[in-house]
Formats: structure tokens, sequence, C-alpha cells
């Protein structure tokens, strides 16, 4: 088949139409990119095979593919694989997604091993992650074993631990209500959520400077405490209704000597219609 016209497209300059004379009449048959253009010294009046202008179009696609990838490699840093994925997305072959890798591995694009230190330092100096997610993120990311661990060795555990005491008690205020006991718990389960392992998190929760002071804690007791009386005060009274509210306020990992303090003013009031007495222990 012989090319008729080229011209180029509107909507991309760095794209053309070829043209080709089919059956004594002019048709569009195929778009290529300049590159592709340049690289198959087309022209009008030029003659092509079936065979060649099967490789032509192969070669336009996997030109396609390399633009696509430099296009999505342009913003930030990527893996090998988050490319590849990319590629197969878009519907391009596993063979032209395959080629642009490594075309953009060969020009310094792609470099796993950079990118996992990148990663890692980013991470350090932008969120409170813990080791156990940075890592799996890489590994996600279909970064190497290898790679992955010779990256992590910035995390160390010095300084992994640094980090959790700081997230810790960032995270650590005691909230209205909330024990010293259930803010420890709360945030020992934080920290590993956020990928830090058991005796890390431990650590950190021991060192974490955000002990309440006497005065909030007893303020948390009471709220817990009243809210306790509230619920089961018209239900029962006397030693079941002590034991009731006993066991609510440890489940909320409250001292005892503060959960008696509260029950013992509770036995202190006066019943002049506000609540039931609290009946004191035997041994009391």
């Amino acid at each position: 088949m012989k090319i008729t016209k080229i011209e180029v497209q509107k909507n991309n300059p760095e794209r053309y139409n070829i043209f080709t004379d089919q059956a004594g009449r002019e048709a569009f048959t195929t778009g290529v990119d300049e590159a592709v253009l340049v690289q198959w010294d087309l022209k009008k009046g030029k003659e092509l095979t079936e065979k060649e202008l099967e490789l032509l179009i192969e070669d336009d696609h996997e030109r396609k593919a390399w633009n696509r990838a430099l296009h999505y490699l342009s913003s930030v840093m990527r893996t090998e694989k988050e490319v590849y994925d990319h590629l197969i997305e878009k519907e391009f072959t596993e063979a032209s997604a395959a080629k642009a890798v490594e075309k953009a591995k060969e020009y310094k694009f792609l470099n796993d091993r950079e990118f996992a230190k990148a990663y890692v330092r980013t991470k350090i100096n932008t969120t409170d992650k813990g080791p156990k997610v940075i890592r799996m993120d890489l590994e996600k990311k279909g970064v190497s074993e290898k790679h992955v661990s010779e990256a992590m060795k910035a995390l160390t555990d010095e300084l992994a631990l640094d980090r959790a005491v700081a997230a810790a008690e960032k995270k650590g205020r005691q909230k209205k209500g909330e024990s010293a006991g259930s803010v420890k718990q709360r945030l020992l389960q934080m920290l590993l959520r956020k990928g830090y392992d058991h005796e890390t998190a431990s650590a950190a929760v021991k060192e974490a400077d955000f002990a309440p002071s006497e005065e909030d804690e007893w303020n948390s007791v009471l709220v817990q405490g009243e809210k306790a009386y509230r619920k089961w005060g018209n239900k029962l009274e006397g030693r079941a209704l002590e034991q009731k509210i006993k066991e609510y306020l440890y489940r909320k990992q409250f001292p005892m000597e503060q959960i008696q303090r509260f029950i013992d003013e509770k036995r202190e009031e006066s019943e002049d219609g506000n609540g039931k007495k609290v009946q004191p222990d035997e041994q009391a």
C-alpha cells in the first residue's frame, strides 16, 4: 500500500495521521508519533507492506507506552512495579509496558534502590508511621526485599522508639472521663496500628510524658462514676449497686483507691432524694 497523505493531528501536534491508497480510495490507516514517523522515514508516496504496517503500529504502541511512562514519572518518584501496573491499567500490552520500564531504567528514571531510600527518609521526616507499615508499603510497591532491608537501616531501633514516644505524647492527652490506664491502652493500640512492634510501643507508652494530674484523674472518675450511678441507681441499691459501680470503673482502668473514694463519697451523701445511697461493706 502507498502512503497518500500525512497530516498533523489537530489535538496533538506531535502525532500524525497516515493515509494510504486502499482499493483506489484514500483512507485513514493509522496514527503515529513523530519519533516513529522519523524512524520509519514515512512520507507521501512511500510503499508499505502489510508486515511493515504491522511493525510500524507496534513501534508506535511502544512509543505511546514510553510517553505515558514519562508522564507518570514526571511528578514523583515511582517503582518499576508502579509504572508497569499503571501502563497495564491504561491498556498497554505487557510487552510494551515491560519495554517502557526497561527503557526508563536505562535512562536512570527508575531505580527501586534509590526509591526505597528516599521513601524511608520521607516517611521518617513527614509521618509517624512505624517500621512495619513503612516496610509493608514498600513491599506493596514491588520493591525487592534486598532494597527494602537496606533502606530500612535508616530507621534504627532508637529512632523508632523516639518517634513512637513523640506520637504517643501527641495523641496522649487525656479525654474527659478517660482513665490514665485507658489512655495508655489506647496509645498502645494506636502505635501497633501505625506499625511499631509491641516491645517498642510498650516502651514508648511508658516513656511518654502525658500523665494526668490527680485532679484530672479524679474528675474523670467522677464523670464515669456518675454515669454508672445514673445507669444503675434506679435498678439496684446497697451492696449490689456498689459492686456494679466498682466493676464499671475498674473496666475503665481507674485506680482502685480512687474507685473506693468515689464509693465512700457516695455513702456520705445524705438521703435527700438525690439518689440511692451506696451501702458500706460489712468490713468497712
